[in-house]
């Protein structure tokens, strides 16, 4: 969960050492589609791949000095027994709890994705001043996806055409 915060945080330092604000960008959308990490989503930009410590992978555009979109996946260090039988709406509530901490959220919501329902959550947090980002989250086994855009000193820009571009095409493919 730190390393999540201390990227967000890099991110956040190089968008405001730019001086950079949100400005209006047409942005055009590729599909992406990764087999191992089991996804289909449109980025603005061609994303950058990389590989995290967990063994996940992170998928990133930044199309400005002022926004960043990512999407990556971790897979939890459980077994999928152990989170058998627990209501997976509270489990990702407890992980957007420990998320945010020391933030403040504007907006918060649960979330089903696809035929399978699978379950997530959507929040919208101030990291710091005027650094604002938008993230979900979907629980599939013990697998944790996460979707976030980040945007400086716009935070209409979370719920833009292009922030929903992004978040609406999102998929979770068959294992």
């Amino acid at each position: 969960m730190t390393r999540i915060l201390i990227g967000f945080a890099m991110a956040v330092v190089l968008a405001l050492t730019s001086g950079a604000q949100a400005k209006a960008l047409e942005l055009t959308f590729q599909k992406l589609v990764s087999e191992e990490a089991r996804i289909i989503v449109k980025m603005p930009g061609e994303a950058k791949e990389e590989k995290q410590e967990n063994g996940g992978l992170k998928f990133v555009v930044i199309p400005s000095t002022s926004t960043k979109y990512w999407v990556q996946y971790t897979d939890l260090d459980l077994e999928e027994s152990d989170l058998s039988g627990q209501d997976k709406q509270t489990l990702l509530k407890r992980f957007q709890d420990s998320f945010r901490e020391g933030t403040s959220v504007s907006k918060e919501k649960e979330l089903s994705l696809g035929d399978n329902k699978i379950p997530g959550r959507e929040f919208t947090m101030e990291l710091i001043p005027n650094c604002f980002v938008r993230v979900q989250v979907f629980l599939e086994g013990k697998r944790l996806f996460f979707l976030c855009v980040m945007s400086v000193a716009d935070e209409d820009y979370l719920n833009g055409n292009d922030a929903d571009t992004f978040f609406d095409s999102f998929e979770i493919t068959a294992k």
